[in-house]
C-alpha cells in the first residue's frame, strides 16, 4: 500500500519575512563585496559608489520582496511594502551606527523609501509570475 504524502505546512509570514530579510542582506553583502573588488581593481570609479549602493539596495530589496511573497497568494502591502520598510530601517540604522556623525535624516529616509519600493516591485513580480502559472493550470 503506497504511503500517503503529508501536505506541506504553509510557511507563516514571520518565517518568510525572516528568510526574505536574510536573503536580502546576504545578496547585499555579496553585491557590495563584488563592487568593492571592482573599485579596488580600478574597473569602476569611486565616484560611482553612490549609484552602486543605490543599485545594491534596490536589487537586495527586490530579492527580499520576492522571497517573502508566497506563491500564488499574498497582499502587496503585507508581503511587499512591509518587508521593504523593515529592510530599509535596518539598513538605515546600520549606516547610522557605522557613521554617527554623518547622520542625515534625508539620506536615511531615502534608504527606507528605496527599499520599500524595491521590495514592493519584487512582490508584484512574484505575484504576477505565480498567477500566470495558476491560470495555465486551470485552463487544462
Amino acid at each position: 500500500m503506497p504511503k500517503k504524502r503529508k501536505k506541506a505546512k504553509p510557511e507563516k509570514f514571520s518565517e518568510r519575512l525572516i528568510t526574505g530579510l536574510g536573503a536580502g542582506f546576504i545578496s547585499a553583502a555579496v553585491l557590495l563585496a563584488v563592487f568593492a573588488l571592482l573599485i579596488k581593481n580600478d574597473i569602476l570609479d569611486i565616484d560611482a559608489s553612490t549609484w552602486i549602493t543605490v543599485a545594491v539596495n534596490i536589487i537586495s530589496a527586490l530579492i527580499c520582496g520576492m522571497v517573502v511573497t508566497a506563491k500564488g497568494q499574498g497582499n502587496i502591502i503585507k508581503s511587499g511594502l512591509l518587508p521593504g520598510l523593515v529592510f530599509g530601517i535596518i539598513i538605515a540604522l546600520l549606516s547610522i551606527m557605522v557613521k554617527t556623525e554623518a547622520f542625515s535624516f534625508n539620506a536615511s529616509l531615502k534608504i527606507v523609501l528605496i527599499s520599500a519600493a524595491g521590495s514592493t516591485i519584487g512582490s508584484i513580480v512574484k505575484l504576477c509570475n505565480s498567477n500566470k502559472k495558476c491560470r495555465k493550470q486551470h485552463r487544462t
